[in-house]
């Protein structure tokens, strides 16, 4: 953990059951499947420990893996499932912040409701760091039909464009996370503050934290 920083809270427990009921169930932090998730977080905060600013609809995975500094600035959407606010509040955020990284990090459900705004960003030239977590499925809507509706799914999932394409037509970088050393060189070699990269992570879409919204 970085000096002067903490976490956000961690994934909860199903509704209904306390720590101890829950104490056989690896904590969301071991789980092998986030891994990629967990190192991209750790990594973001390494290498931006002061002055970003992170926009995200997603976060599910930040609450267990982010750290956030007191330098830093996170804006969650507040757990009211507002997708596709991320890339608008972030090129919001750049016409204050005029120097500095800034992350929108979304879903690719919550992408493709907002994903043309990348041209407001070409248009102005404005740096901007778009992360879109690729399980080609509304996550939450796919956990809670498979936590409450017994796997019965139901327009939760829907093919994706190919990202790399979608970002050459905006002529900007796309970066395709496979596995940890992506990630790595992502944070050691990529532009991150004055290009607009557009950053994709892979998940299993029947990987899913363990926690019940209740909706």
């Amino acid at each position: 953990m970085l000096p002067g920083s903490r976490p956000i809270a961690g994934l909860s427990a199903p509704l209904g059951e306390s720590a101890g009921e829950d104490a056989g169930q690896a904590e969301a932090g071991e789980d092998p499947r986030f891994h990629l998730m967990r190192h991209f977080y750790a990594g973001l905060a390494a290498r931006f420990p002061r002055d970003a600013l992170i926009f995200d609809d997603n976060i599910v995975f930040a609450q267990s893996y982010f750290h956030v500094s007191h330098a830093n600035h996170y804006f969650p959407n507040s757990g009211i499932s507002s997708l596709g606010h991320a890339i608008p509040a972030a090129i919001g955020a750049r016409f204050f912040a005029r120097t500095g990284p800034i992350f929108a990090i979304l879903g690719d459900g919550g992408f493709q409701m907002c994903c043309m705004e990348l041209m407001t960003a070409v248009n102005y030239g404005m740096p901007l760091n778009v992360v879109v977590i690729n399980n080609a499925s509304m996550g939450l809507i796919r956990k809670n039909q498979f936590q409450l509706y017994g796997e019965r799914y139901l327009d939760c999932d829907f093919v994706n464009p190919d990202f790399r394409l979608l970002a050459q037509s905006f002529g900007i970088r796309h970066h395709h996370l496979a596995s940890e050393a992506d990630i790595d060189t992502l944070f050691a070699e990529a532009d991150l503050e004055n290009a607009i990269n557009l950053i994709e992570i892979p998940l299993d879409k029947h990987a899913f934290p363990t926690y019940l919204s209740g909706r």
